[in-house]
């Protein structure tokens, strides 16, 4: 079943650098590489920030993916975050 996590951030008060590098620093630290990971700005609006992990699950209904956990975790220090998980359709 493929994958689709997305971690949004509307943040105020950090420079869009700063957070950048918590986010690419954040993905080296995870380490296992099965993710495909993406980040998004939003076109107009220099406060949001979208990060996509995709990944490949065998079966379906598994736990949120470990990388967006924790980079939610982190980033909640920042601003507003949502985590959503979506399922690719068969």
């Amino acid at each position: 079943m493929n994958t689709l996590e997305i971690v949004h951030l509307r943040f105020s008060g950090e420079s869009l650098d700063t957070l950048n590098h918590l986010i690419k620093d954040s993905i080296w630290a995870d380490g296992n590489g099965t993710e495909v990971v993406t980040v998004y700005r939003r076109t107009g609006l220099e406060t949001d920030i979208a990060v996509h992990i995709r990944h490949h699950h065998r079966e379906r209904g598994n736990l949120p993916n470990a990388l967006a956990c924790r980079l939610t975790a982190a980033l909640r220090d920042y601003g507003i975050v949502e985590h959503t998980v979506w399922e690719g359709m068969p």
